[in-house]
């Protein structure tokens, strides 16, 4: 970077604080500075001063609440509102079960994301439910990257239990339309019948996983042969 009529260095430790910059002097040679960015990964122990902060940080956001973050759920771009993953099982029955229980019958993890936030695992020691970073991928209802919720969507822990969970719903979109005209609860022609249920059809491309397995959160899911290895872990095709 140029200031005034010098040229300054900057140096960038990365994104969310996820990185540390160290800077070595080798007196003597051609070029003595050295910079290296090193990422703050499981190598080091966490620090119990930025524990605290971050546990201050939850709390202040426990205690504003969704409206004092101002946010507030609109309307999600189908025009179609979120009726949570049980709405889906009738129909669904297979595909219900493995979204709850897993492929191999051990539990669903993506059923269990919201219970991950609220009973966290050692490497995360302090509940992060009311945290919208958290909420956009552990919930259902919500948009991924923009931490904010949809109409329908999640709301609080007791008020939307239907929609704990990463549900069916936020990869095949909010399901109200299709499971009311499913039900006969919504009058339509055979015609509008077929192009609800074309809707909730989504292309199996990795991608869509990214949304929440992004850089931030899923390293892992960014190799090669990731998608393959975790779509197996919760493979579903078809109607039943």
């Amino acid at each position: 970077m140029i200031v005034g009529d010098r040229r300054v260095p900057v140096i960038q430790t990365g994104y969310k604080g996820m990185y540390v910059g160290v800077v070595g002097w080798f007196p003597g040679e051609e070029n003595p500075l050295r910079y290296q960015r090193v990422p703050l990964d499981s190598r080091f122990e966490d620090s119990e001063r930025i524990k605290s902060i971050f546990i201050r940080y939850q709390d202040q956001l426990e205690t504003l609440g969704l409206e004092g973050l101002e946010l507030r759920p609109i309307s999600h771009p189908s025009g179609n509102r979120f009726v949570g993953s049980e709405a889906c099982a009738d129909c669904h029955t297979t595909a219900y079960r493995i979204w709850k229980e897993g492929v191999d019958g051990e539990g669903g993890p993506h059923s269990h994301a919201t219970e991950s936030l609220v009973e966290p695992g050692e490497r995360t020691w302090v509940k992060r439910h009311f945290d919208p970073e958290c909420l956009s991928c552990h919930v259902t209802g919500w948009n991924p990257q923009k931490y904010f919720p949809y109409d329908g969507g999640y709301v609080g822990l007791e008020a939307s239990r239907a929609l704990h969970g990463n549900g069916c719903e936020n990869c095949h979109g909010p399901g109200e339309r299709h499971v009311a005209a499913e039900n006969g609860d919504l009058d339509v022609t055979a015609d509008e019948l077929v192009s609800l249920q074309q809707q909730m059809k989504v292309k199996l491309e990795a991608t869509l996983c990214m949304e929440c397995h992004d850089l931030d959160n899923s390293p892992d899911f960014h190799e090669p042969g990731a998608f393959e290895k975790y779509w197996a872990r919760i493979v579903h095709e078809g109607k039943d």
